[in-house]
């Protein structure tokens, strides 16, 4: 069993809460294949979550961490940027790339870098993005325009 307990002060189980616990969990340990002296945490980043692997001594034992960063970034985008609420030109450039990154929705990443680009001529990134994104497209002349 996994406790994950949000007390950080403590040194052992002396004067663990149950109260505090976050998550409990079962996992089936796995042989890790090399030997840990002491207690390693490892986080491989998978996109917008994560795999944690706990190992110690020969044993591991591994559980993913999902995240809402997709569905929280989407609705960001839709009321303080589609909007035109926010006025910051690297908020839209941002916005731009993560969407560049995740490789979809590649129309309105033009959208967001070329309001960026409104708001601040001057935006390097947003510049630079837009660029990216239309050679992504196969949009060359519009990249080099």
């Amino acid at each position: 069993m996994v406790i994950l307990n949000k007390d950080t002060t403590l040194y052992g189980s002396y004067a663990y809460d149950y109260k505090m616990d976050v998550a409990r969990f079962v996992v089936i340990p796995a042989e890790s294949g090399r030997f840990y002296e002491t207690l390693n945490f490892d986080i491989e980043i998978i996109p917008n979550n994560a795999r944690i692997f706990l190992s110690w001594e020969n044993v591991q034992v591994s559980f993913d961490i999902e995240t809402s960063t997709d569905i929280e970034i989407e609705e960001f985008i839709k009321q303080e940027l589609d909007t035109r609420k926010n006025k910051d030109s690297d908020i839209y450039a941002g916005a731009a790339e993560y969407l560049f990154f995740q490789g979809n929705n590649l129309m309105e990443a033009i959208d967001l870098a070329s309001y960026a680009i409104e708001i601040n001529q001057n935006n390097g990134w947003a510049i630079s993005l837009k660029i990216k994104i239309y050679e992504r497209m196969k949009l060359y002349t519009k990249a080099i325009a």
